[in-house]
C-alpha cells in the first residue's frame, strides 16, 4: 500500500468517509464494516501521523467538525452514533486523539451534547471493561462534559445497558 500524501491524508479519508456513511449506512452490519476498515487504516498509519501535527490537527479538526454536526442526521440514520462510536474509539486507541482533544468543544446545543455524549460512551464499551469508570471520569474533566455531567451519566446509563 503506498504512503499516505497530503492530498490523501487520513484527515481527508476520514472527512470522505464521514460524507459518505451518513447517506450509505442503513443496516447493522455497516457498524462492523466501518470499524474493521477505519480499524485497518488507521492501524497502518497512526505512526506516520503521530509524527506530524497538522495530520492530528486535520483529524481532530474533522472529527470535531463531523461529531457536531452528526445531530442533524440521527433521526434520518439510526447506525450512525454507533459508527462513529466505533470509529472515535479507533482514533482514541491509536493514540492520535486524547480525550482531551475535547475540551475544546464549546458553544453547542443540548442536541449536540447529547448526541456527542452517546458517541462518546459507544466508543468506550469498545474499550476494556475494566477501564470503563477511569475513562468516564476522564472525559467529565474537561469543560463541555463537565457542565453536563447529568445528561452525560444518563447517555453512559442507557448506552451500557444496552450493550
Amino acid at each position: 500500500m503506498e504512503k499516505l500524501k497530503k492530498n490523501n491524508s487520513l484527515g481527508s479519508l476520514l472527512k470522505n468517509f464521514s460524507e459518505v456513511v451518513v447517506d450509505s449506512a442503513g443496516y447493522p452490519e455497516d457498524i462492523d464494516y466501518s470499524f474493521k476498515y477505519m480499524k485497518l487504516i488507521f492501524d497502518l498509519y497512526s505512526d506516520t501521523v503521530s509524527k506530524n501535527p497538522d495530520e492530528k490537527k486535520e483529524i481532530l479538526t474533522v472529527l470535531i467538525d463531523t461529531l457536531t454536526l452528526l445531530n442533524e442526521f440521527v433521526l434520518d440514520n439510526m447506525y450512525l452514533t454507533d459508527i462513529w462510536g466505533s470509529i472515535l474509539h479507533v482514533i482514541i486507541s491509536s493514540g492520535i486523539i486524547i480525550w482531551k482533544d475535547f475540551d475544546g468543544l464549546r458553544d453547542l446545543n443540548e442536541e449536540q451534547i447529547q448526541c456527542i455524549s452517546e458517541v462518546i460512551c459507544k466508543a468506550i464499551l469498545y474499550a476494556e471493561e475494566a477501564s470503563h469508570n477511569s475513562m468516564i471520569e476522564e472525559i467529565q474533566k474537561y469543560s463541555i462534559f463537565k457542565a453536563n455531567k447529568n445528561l452525560f451519566n444518563f447517555m453512559w446509563k442507557s448506552v451500557s445497558s444496552i450493550k
